[in-house]
């Protein structure tokens, strides 16, 4: 460890595709079950044999990311469809991303990109429980 962000030496490294289908919780959940198998592996494979080689970190692929409010959530009437996209993923199922349907917030739980078109197929208008879009 040390002062910078994102700069200490890699350890142990795993990777798994982000598929379309996936949204904050789905990617969390693979991740959490792959980090416990990779824990498992690191310690019986690397620590308790000694393989232990640290991989330095290429600046150019250190980010930061500022504490997200609701307000990130908002889709706005400018964000782009890929934006809303990436809103509804990454935001689903909690906060929720959401659009004001007159006074009422609605939460948009998850779409689909086809055919150049955004279709939404599950959302939480304020009060009420998940529904499918129709």
């Amino acid at each position: 460890m040390n002062e910078k962000m994102d700069d200490g030496d890699m350890l142990f490294k795993k990777s798994l595709p982000i598929l379309p289908a996936d949204n904050f919780k789905s990617l969390h959940d693979n991740l959490a079950a792959l980090s416990a198998r990779a824990l498992i592996e690191f310690v019986s494979e690397g620590f308790e044999k000694g393989r232990i080689d640290g991989e330095k970190q290429s600046p150019s692929l250190v980010s930061y990311c500022s504490k997200i409010t609701k307000n990130d959530s908002e889709i706005l009437k400018d964000d782009g469809l890929s934006q809303i996209l990436g809103k509804i993923r990454a935001f689903s199922p909690f906060p929720g991303a959401y659009i004001f349907f007159g006074s009422k917030r609605v939460k948009l739980l998850e779409a689909v990109y086809e055919h150049a078109t955004l279709r939404i197929t599950k959302v939480k208008p304020e009060g009420k429980g998940e529904m499918t879009c129709k």
